[in-house]
């Protein structure tokens, strides 16, 4: 059975969606079977890449016009939801910013059948540790942790490698 999976890293829901998938796999009696296919998508593109990103608190209230009344309540409401999932959210030092090099080391992962450990840190260096991750260092860690050489991942990052294939996967989405 293959399940595909739109995913973006600074989509807490989708990080709460994943804990809860992994929960009902493993109680699934044909989880061997089951093959993960996970695709990119972007809720902003348009946010800054390479380490500039800024906090996810100034995120909401400037881009998306949130009160700080209104963020503190939504963000209140997903802190539960990874609560009950067991994540310990850090929401309000997280960074918003592009996750478009973070989509790309999870492609680069792929090659190597290393594309879910790879989501799995990503997503915990966001939403726990309040990690950058448009960062490149932040990416050669996650990346290397992951066991992925040095080599390709800098080379990934210093190229244009799969940037066709991310904006299939969005595009793929919206249809």
């Amino acid at each position: 059975m293959k399940i595909e999976v739109w995913t973006d890293i600074m989509c807490p829901y989708c990080y709460i969606g994943k804990k809860h998938y992994e929960s009902a796999l493993r109680k699934f009696n044909h989880a061997a079977e089951v093959v993960l296919e996970w695709k990119a998508f972007q809720l902003n593109p348009d946010l800054p890449d390479k380490g500039q990103g800024y906090p996810l608190t100034e995120y909401f209230t400037r881009n998306l016009g949130f009160s700080k009344d209104k963020m503190e309540g939504s963000f209140a409401h997903v802190e539960q939801l990874a609560k009950e999932a067991g994540i310990p959210f850090n929401l309000r030092n997280a960074v918003a910013a592009n996750t478009r090099d973070a989509h790309r080391l999870i492609k680069l992962a792929a090659t190597k059948g290393l594309e879910t450990k790879v989501v799995s840190l990503l997503s915990k260096a966001y939403f726990e540790d309040a990690q950058d991750y448009s960062d490149r260092n932040v990416l050669l860690h996650i990346g290397k942790e992951a066991g992925l050489e040095e080599e390709p991942i800098s080379r990934m990052l210093n190229s244009d490698d799969y940037l066709y294939e991310i904006k299939q996967d969005i595009q793929e989405a919206a249809n």
